[in-house]
């Protein structure tokens, strides 16, 4: 497993230039990793600007499901990891109904 340290590579979690980098990062790291492991650690705040440009992307590229199979979000505060996993489901059902509407 691959283990991203969010605060060695952004200035912060507030942008979505920021978001941005760090998809980037991810989508290098599971291109070599089965799995990856952000580790939230030193970061006491991260926009939904940075969520919505950094994890939303990544159910474009894969499904709901290898998404919580390899993509594993460490040290987090419960506000960024509830964030995290709001935004993912609900894109990942939005989707869904989408497609089944089509």
């Amino acid at each position: 497993m691959e283990l991203i340290r969010i605060i060695r590579h952004l200035p912060g979690c507030d942008t979505n230039e920021e978001g941005e980098m760090l998809l980037s990062i991810l989508i290098e790291a599971l291109s070599y990793h089965d799995k990856v492991e952000v580790s939230f650690e030193g970061i006491i705040s991260a926009s939904s600007s940075f969520v919505n440009s950094s994890f939303v992307p990544l159910l474009a590229m894969m499904s709901f499901d290898d998404i919580k199979r390899r993509v594993r979000v460490t040290r987090a505060n419960p506000q960024i990891g509830d964030m995290i996993r709001r935004r993912i489901t609900f894109e990942a059902h939005r989707s869904v109904l989408a497609g089944a509407a089509a």
